[in-house]
């Protein structure tokens, strides 16, 4: 099932490529208008963190569970809720533009199913935490901090279809670049560790026996 995972990251990452053909396109042409500039910088942005980073990254944690028939119908659930997600839920990137009711209500609902499909996800980890013996200790700790990141990044995606957070979130330079550091060093970065040491890709030493 992991496969579909890889296929979908695969997908999102070429995709996010759009967002650079514009800023280059807008860059040969000398016509920069700044809404369109932005839109694209969060174009990239967007399928790079929440397509290709978090797929990958899913796609290797859903291998750890094991592949009985309750887990794959419902790992099959998670994706579906994340990959028809993913696209509409760029908008919740660019709610500052003056965007149609219909589009907004569209991001919110996006933001919910991201949501939903992260507690049926986190349900169906408890699994590996009762079968894999390797997932003890720190990890068993680096794990539950990593799935408190992600619980605070789509809690706070949420929030900013709220008008009076999503002015805060967007004119303030130092929010997104917090917010995007959540994402790539909190929960990308910590969770790739964490999965090196849970298969024993990294060699331990005596500095690295809390592991």
């Amino acid at each position: 099932m992991e496969q579909k995972w890889f296929l979908a990251a695969l997908y999102f990452g070429v995709l996010s490529s759009i967002g650079t053909f514009a800023l280059a396109y807008m860059m040969a042409t000398k016509n920069v208008p700044q809404d369109l500039y932005l839109s694209s910088i969060y174009f990239y942005l967007h399928f790079q963190y929440n397509g290709w980073f978090w797929f990958v990254c899913t796609g290797l944690f859903v291998s750890l569970i094991p592949a009985d028939l309750k887990n794959t119908k419902e790992n099959k659930t998670v994706f579906q809720l994340f990959a028809w997600s993913c696209i509409p839920a760029y908008l919740l990137s660019v709610l500052w533009l003056k965007l149609p009711a219909w589009v907004y209500a569209l991001a919110v609902i996006s933001a919910v199913i991201q949501l939903i499909a992260w507690f049926k996800l986190v349900k169906l980890s408890f699994t590996i935490f009762k079968l894999n013996p390797r997932i003890a200790g720190f990890l068993k700790i680096l794990f539950i901090g990593i799935a408190f990141c992600v619980t605070l990044k789509l809690v706070l995606q949420f929030g900013s279809v709220f008008p009076a957070i999503s002015k805060l979130a967007f004119g303030f330079r130092s929010i997104v670049i917090a917010y995007l550091h959540l994402v790539l060093l909190a929960i990308i970065s910590g969770f790739l560790l964490a999965y090196l040491y849970t298969n024993d890709l990294v060699y331990r030493t005596s500095k690295t026996v809390f592991f």
